[in-house]
């Protein structure tokens, strides 16, 4: 959506009725896109509700910017709950809150090790196949782990 301002009546209370309003978020009951975003047409164009909320409640949306969500809940439309940013900040908003769409460490479904198996690797100075043959994986595993090429979220410095 390109820069705009919209102060339509209408247009609120077609969104609104679309709304569960409650005392936490405002939960888009329309359609929804297959990530759980709201979605509405307005003007025969495709529209996202919480970008939609944004511009009625809050104002404009630059060129370029994203509408975030604080409290993480995709159909939510609350005023309160939005604010803008960049692709950067959505990405690292979206990491930082663990909502990456693919997890890492052991919370990956195709891990072999766990993040203690992970760090005794990364720790350790010894021969890859000790650890071939103890954790059942490939000395590449081993190997892309001591350079950062897997793993590479372990903070070595941060072990307690």
């Amino acid at each position: 959506m390109k820069t705009m301002t919209l102060r339509s009546q209408p247009l609120v209370e077609k969104l609104l009725e679309k709304v569960h309003i409650s005392s936490k978020c405002w939960l888009f009951q329309g359609a929804l896109s297959p990530d759980g975003y709201g979605c509405m047409f307005v003007d025969k164009k495709h529209v996202s509700a919480h970008r939609l909320a944004y511009l009625l409640f809050c104002g404009d949306i630059p060129k370029r910017m994203h509408v975030l969500h604080k409290c993480d809940t995709p159909n939510c439309v609350r005023p309160s709950h939005l604010f803008l940013g960049t692709h950067l900040e959505n990405m690292r908003d979206m990491y930082t809150k663990e909502r990456r769409p693919h997890p890492r460490g052991e919370r990956n479904g195709n891990s072999k090790l766990t993040q203690a198996q992970a760090l005794e690797i990364l720790l350790s100075s010894g021969p890859a196949e000790i650890f071939t043959k103890k954790f059942g994986i490939s000395a590449n595993t081993v190997c892309n782990i001591r350079t950062g090429k897997r793993w590479k979220h372990l903070d070595v410095n941060n072990q307690g």
